[in-house]
């Protein structure tokens, strides 16, 4: 009996017990009822079957089963409320009946400890909206706004994601959702184009509430004293973009006066902006302009797909199937569910780890037109915020994976790219302070982006493509520099990481950017020689200007190359002793994660304070195990003791890699061959001299 084993005393099989549940494909809603209270209400002769497809019952009792889903989301793991949230979903399909009481226990889980907890918690929801079940009432609203605003960008995109299929049942709510809508604006305007994007889609869902928020608010969108808009007015914006979605509502004859849409074409850009996952910028002003002209009723039909302004227009309203709106995206080019996020849209990534970095890396890409507009620190606080958001995962199973790796080092990738960029802006652009020197900024850069390519193994050839264009935007900026050293490298450099990407794109199955595009040819016009390296900087800032940082998506399956290191035994009270001028033996634990046998690794040493670096070499036969995990005890040599009482050492483990652009014909006959990366942290090892 599967409702007995969610009391089971083992975490895993209530765990599997849950996700079993959420298999059901036949049950009385009798019995789905009584899985919602503890106290006993139907018997087990009372069934309503509401499969279609089943040839045989399941005979329960009504105690057997009472409260299975209470004892589920009240349960001390995790891991378990997570089960009995996503088996929720699966069940409420069932039943619209037990959707609703099923709503009242999600609206308590949104207070859970655990973001994975909540976030199932919303998912359950947004699937219950996509069936038509989700049945918002006044008592719940309280607790599901709050959620709007909380500090956490995970939690507010997935009540968002919620809201975009969500029908309220009356204006009073309706209001309230749009005012803590407009609220979220204001404290979180990282979040913008996600915002009006759910105002459009709300819009759409309930076009005669939007007339009458309108009416109420129309003054607040009228041209100031001196005839101008509020540019600069982020509430006008999300009006607008409520407005202009009312004639695209299955309500029909919701009239907005005329002179509305107008005022939106001020905001084209702010809007197709927030819109680009279902509307084209050409197809949004084709739309705007035929509806300033048109006082409604809106007979009329707007193809958005369309890139020109033909004089005829057709485009089919939104159809509905199985109370989903669907909409022709441009982009691409199928039928996409209203309410799907363009992270989720086409990949099938059943992960939520990588879904949740998917919706982290979203943030991300939304800073690069504050970058280019000259907004650094603002993108920063963006970048600094979706890194506090990162930093609530910390799950061991979440925080100890590649994807999460990954993303937590993109991050601070994008940090780097912002503050180099700043300096290439025009003069009034430029912060007063506080973006840091720009040579050591694109060497750190340059260095944290081969560290992201060679340190993850699994990387799909779209996300390593976005590495490359990455790669060849720093080389790009370096030679923007009139006073830049070492020319012939980088030019070197950018042409071997062009050709790494050429090769990536030989079969065609994924377009190059543009900025590669331009890349490409100014490569070819001025080539790798000694007269290209007097090219005037001008020309690659010209190229430059033609980078946009897209949206990467994570696929998932993402390997960390990395490794431990432990020096047992030792600390500031309790230091290894040496003779000065004799070898000192350093005792290492050392445990490698997915570092194949192949790898050349060494033990990197560095004697503080006397600038003396010692390299070990590490024998991939000190190490037992798999590829995945592997470990050895070693006790390393380091030689050069000073003549000193006490020292110290900054001890880590690297690997050898070569990079595309490395001149083979310099390289060292002793030590490492290569460039290194590092592996793990350094560990400071202390060390006192024999009395």
């Amino acid at each position: 009996m599967i409702c007995s084993m969610v009391r089971d005393m083992s975490m895993e099989v209530r765990i599997e017990a849950f996700y079993a549940l959420g298999k059901i494909g036949m049950v009385s809603e009798d019995i789905l009822l009584q899985t919602l209270s503890k106290k006993v209400l139907v018997a087990t002769k009372e069934k309503k079957s509401l499969a279609q497809c089943s040839d045989e019952q399941l005979e329960v009792s009504g105690s057997s089963v009472a409260g299975a889903f209470m004892h589920g989301l009240e349960d001390e793991f995790h891991e378990v409320r997570k089960a009995a949230c996503h088996s929720l979903g699966t069940l409420t399909i069932l039943s619209s009946k037990f959707a609703g009481e099923a709503l009242n226990l999600l609206m308590d889980v949104l207070n859970d400890d655990s973001i994975l907890v909540r976030l199932q918690a919303f998912e359950t929801m947004h699937q219950m909206a996509t069936f038509g079940h989700l049945k918002v009432q006044e008592k719940h609203m309280h607790m599901f706004l709050g959620t709007l605003v909380d500090r956490n960008t995970l939690t507010r995109s997935a009540a968002r994601k919620v809201l975009k299929l969500a029908k309220l049942p009356d204006l009073k709510l309706f209001r309230s959702t749009i005012d803590t809508l407009l609220d979220n604006l204001e404290m979180c305007p990282q979040d913008e184009a996600d915002i009006l994007n759910v105002l459009f889609h709300i819009g759409q869902n309930h076009g005669k509430f939007v007339v009458r928020i309108i009416e109420e608010v129309s003054q607040q969108m009228e041209p100031v004293s001196n005839g101008k808009l509020g540019f600069d007015n982020v509430r006008v914006a999300a009006l607008l973009v409520l407005a202009i979605s009312a004639p695209l509502s299955q309500e029909r004859d919701c009239s907005i006066p005329p002179s509305i849409f107008s005022y939106a074409v001020t905001y084209l850009g702010r809007i197709s902006h927030a819109l680009s996952d279902i509307i084209h910028q050409d197809g949004l002003l084709n739309y705007l302009s035929q509806c300033s002209r048109s006082s409604g009723p809106y007979d009329m039909e707007f193809d958005f797909s369309a890139r020109e302004l033909p004089g005829s227009i057709a485009m089919p309203l939104p159809q509905k199937r199985r109370g989903t709106s669907e909409i022709l995206s441009p982009i691409v080019k199928e039928p996409r569910e209203a309410g799907t996020s363009l992270v989720e849209y086409g990949l099938d990534v059943q992960d939520e780890v990588t879904k949740s970095m998917n919706v982290v890396l979203e943030k991300v890409k939304d800073i690069w037109p504050f970058v280019q507009a000259g907004f650094t620190t603002e993108g920063l606080r963006t970048l600094r915020s979706c890194r506090e958001e990162l930093a609530t995962l910390t799950s061991g199973s979440i925080a100890s994976g590649g994807t999460f790796a990954f993303t937590m080092q993109y991050i601070k990738i994008m940090k780097l790219l912002a503050k180099a960029w700043v300096n290439f802006l025009p003069p009034r652009h430029l912060p007063s302070s506080g973006m840091g020197d720009l040579d050591f900024v694109l060497g750190k850069l340059d260095a944290r982006l081969s560290e992201l390519k060679s340190m993850f193994i699994g990387l799909s050839k779209v996300e390593e493509l976005h590495i490359l264009e990455l790669i060849l935007v720093t080389c790009m900026l370096k030679l923007s520099k009139v006073e830049i050293c070492c020319r012939l490298g980088t030019l070197r450099k950018l042409s071997c990481t062009m050709a790494h990407a050429e090769s990536l794109l030989e079969d065609g199955t994924v377009e190059p950017s543009r900025f590669m595009i331009e890349v490409r040819k100014l490569l070819s016009e001025i080539g790798t020689s000694l007269k290209g390296s007097s090219c005037n900087p001008i020309l690659f800032r010209r190229v430059l200007e033609s980078f946009f940082l897209k949206q990467l998506v994570l696929c998932g399956g993402l390997k960390h190359i990395k490794a431990d290191l432990d020096i047992p035994d030792n600390d500031y009270e309790h230091p290894l002793h040496f003779v000065a001028g004799l070898p000192v033996g350093i005792p290492c634990h050392i445990t490698l994660h997915n570092v194949s046998v192949e790898s050349r690794l060494w033990l990197k040493m560095t004697a503080n304070g006397i600038d003396d670096t010692q390299f070990v070499y590490l024998d991939s036969n000190l190490f037992g195990g798999c590829d995945d995990h592997r470990m050895a005890m070693f006790t390393a040599p380091f030689y050069k003791t000073p003549k000193a009482f006490s020292f110290t050492v900054s001890v880590c483990i690297c690997m050898e890699y070569l990079s595309e652009d490395e001149d083979v014909s310099f390289l060292k006959r002793c030590g490492p061959r290569h460039e290194l990366t590092s592996l793990c942290r350094e560990n400071e090892v202390f060390l006192s001299k024999v009395k």
